[in-house]
């Protein structure tokens, strides 16, 4: 007995004492309204428990019923139980924290109604309206993309539309693109237009030296003397005419490139009009009629709306997630050190606030599924746990109809993630509505059976998913209306023929959201048929109005661009002309220099010839 020390003793009886205590003075209803009031708190709606009893002296908790009312729809339960039993772990218990090893549930039940509005008081005076999450606004703003569908518009306009109104709508750059480079281009041929201009005194210098070798005459000239005078001056003059010369050939080196320049802007030009045609083939109403995604707008609305619905309830779940981590208790102080003998004992490992390990349950869905499954590891502190929350769930129905979920939240990380793999099967569709606003598509869909398959994976605010869908030997209803023009009725008569031929219905859905850009793919074999069909019954008329419009936009452009190319060809010839104007100056200037020279030279000999034969014949 010397092993058993007084102080283990005393805290034993101790905690007997006040556990003793808390179970005659803490009454089941006291406790009942706590955990309410905590779990209201959370889900934002009331949690009502009804017979809780609790044993403290075993450490059982149980109950009859628990409702817990869906935050959005107050009238209804999100989930409602039978009886659930389950007993808390005493060494967790004496360190402050729940750990529940096993809990079962059975008797589930979903979205069942209330006797009396669940909506908590001081949350029916006000009502704050929650900005949308990054997911709620991409999904949002497609679901509008999809709802206006434009490219079924064209079918009621066709007929009425022209190419000038499309035309007249298309905001062109080239315009504005041959204003820039003509003032450019003007600017720079005016600069050396006035180059050329400064150059006009020298031009005149060069005229009169035109002149001044126009005039003599070497026969005139009176004696050899002069004539070798004449010479001299006539051939000293190189020197003031090459320097002429350079300076004109020094502008016209300047000018050189401009055609090169003309040329590369002219280019830039013509691929401007490419890119403005390119726009009216862009046109909205000017859709590719080699396909048209007929399904994207047929099922899109609707599965987007489940996107919505799941971007709802997975905000939900995290803000659930994030209120239980905000319930940590405080960190107990530990007392002063006291000397003494280290004694290294065995590290225990860290236990969560709250920790429920494994939730079998069992009930029925609002839509009849007999469902089982289990939830693990549902904590307040993940990262103490070190999993993720996990949820499997299997259901059948007595007309075969099948489901099986399967569900992963992780909150280890600064980011969350979750991954969601669901399937439905065999699932009789009696009244299915497609919620598009596309007339000549098929409003709901009746008496059926179809199978769909989700993959969706979600961390942060990106997201990857696939989505199959598909419908056997489906009936497809159609709304009525009046067809405005016979394409309207030649397109509407081949949907509906086309809808009620298929045996199968699929489609095939990705979507993805990375570094917040969305992407989409949506595929069917049935898109095939009706882009023929939507081809055979407008695709001429489209054709010719897209090739009228493309026609009239070029010939426009082209206008355009020739009275830009014949403005700015004359300039440049203009300048090119008066460059020739000085270029021919200066040549004839030199050829009449080098004429002059052999006339005087000539004539010197000749003069030399006389006087050398009057001296011998004397």
């Amino acid at each position: 007995m010397k092993y058993i020390r007084k102080s283990g003793v005393i805290f034993i009886g101790v905690v007997i004492i006040i556990v003793v205590l808390l179970n005659i003075l803490l009454t089941d209803r006291w406790l009942e309204s706590q955990l309410e009031k905590a779990g209201s708190n959370i889900v934002g709606a009331k949690v009502e428990i009804d017979d809780l009893d609790v044993s403290l002296l075993n450490l059982m908790i149980k109950w009859r019923r628990i409702q817990i009312t869906h935050p959005e729809h107050t009238m209804k339960n999100m989930i409602e139980t039978g009886p659930v039993e389950f007993k808390l772990s005493l060494p967790a218990l004496l360190k402050r924290k729940i750990v529940i090893e096993n809990m079962q549930i059975l008797n589930i039940k979903t979205f069942t109604d209330r006797k009396t509005d669940g909506r908590l008081p001081d949350r029916i005076k006000k009502v704050t309206k929650k900005e949308p999450s990054f997911f709620e606004k991409q999904f949002t703003a497609l679901l509008d993309e999809l709802k206006k569908a434009p490219a079924f518009e064209l079918v009621s306009e066709v007929k009425d539309l022209k190419p000038k109104d499309i035309i007249d709508k298309i905001q062109f750059n080239t315009p504005a693109k041959i204003d820039s480079v003509k003032n450019l281009i003007e600017g720079k041929i005016q600069k050396y237009k006035s180059n050329f201009e400064n150059l006009q005194t020298d031009i005149n210098k060069l005229k009169e030296i035109e002149a001044n070798f126009r005039s003599i005459n070497p026969s005139s000239i009176k004696t050899v003397s002069d004539l070798k005078a004449t010479y001299d001056l006539v051939n000293g003059s190189i020197k003031q005419i090459n320097e002429i010369k350079s300076k004109y050939e020094a502008k016209v080196n300047e000018i050189k490139q401009l055609p090169n320049e003309v040329n590369a802007i002219k280019l830039e030009i013509q691929e401007q009009i490419k890119s403005d045609i390119q726009k009216v083939k862009d046109y909205a109403k000017l859709p590719d009629i080699k396909n048209l995604n007929f399904v994207k707008y047929l099922i899109g609305p609707k599965l987007f709306s489940y996107y919505l619905t799941y971007e709802r309830y997975s905000n939900a779940v995290e803000g659930y997630i994030e209120k239980m981590q905000a319930l940590k208790p405080e960190k107990e102080k530990r007392p002063p050190r006291l000397k003494g003998q280290d004694i290294h004992f065995v590290k225990e490992r860290a236990l969560p606030g709250f920790w429920l390990k494994k939730c079998v349950l069992s009930g029925e869905t609002n839509a009849g599924f007999k469902i089982k499954g289990e939830i693990t590891n549902v904590s307040n502190q993940p990262k103490i746990v070190g999993e993720p929350i996990r949820v499997m769930l299997i259901g059948d129905r007595p007309d075969k109809a099948s489901l099986r979920l399967k569900a992963e939240l992780y909150f280890l990380g600064e980011v969350s993630k979750q991954t969601l793999d669901f399937e439905l099967v065999n699932l009789p569709i009696a009244d299915f509505n497609f919620e598009h606003s596309v007339k000549y598509l098929p409003v709901k869909v009746e008496n059926s059976v179809g199978d769909v398959v989700v993959r969706l994976s979600r961390q942060g605010k990106e997201l990857a998913s696939e989505f199959k869908f598909v419908l056997y030997n489906p009936h497809f209803v159609f709304p009525a209306f009046n067809p405005a023009n016979i394409y309207e009725q030649k397109f509407s008569s081949l949907v509906k023929n086309t809808f009620s031929a298929v045996k199968s219905f699929d489609a095939d859905v990705s979507l993805g959201i990375v570094n917040g850009q969305l992407s989409m793919s949506l595929n069917s074999s049935l898109d095939k048929q009706l882009s023929s069909g939507f081809r055979e019954a407008v695709g001429k008329e489209i054709e010719q109005l897209k090739n009228e419009a493309e026609s009239m936009a070029r010939a426009k452009l082209e206008e355009i661009r020739r009275e830009f190319e014949l403005k700015i060809d004359e300039k440049i010839k203009e300048l090119t002309n008066k460059a020739d104007e000085y270029k021919n100056i200066v040549t004839l200037v030199e050829n009449l220099r080098e004429q002059k020279l052999k006339e005087l030279d000539q004539e010197i000999k000749k003069r030399g010839t006389k006087i050398l034969e009057n001296i011998l014949r004397k």
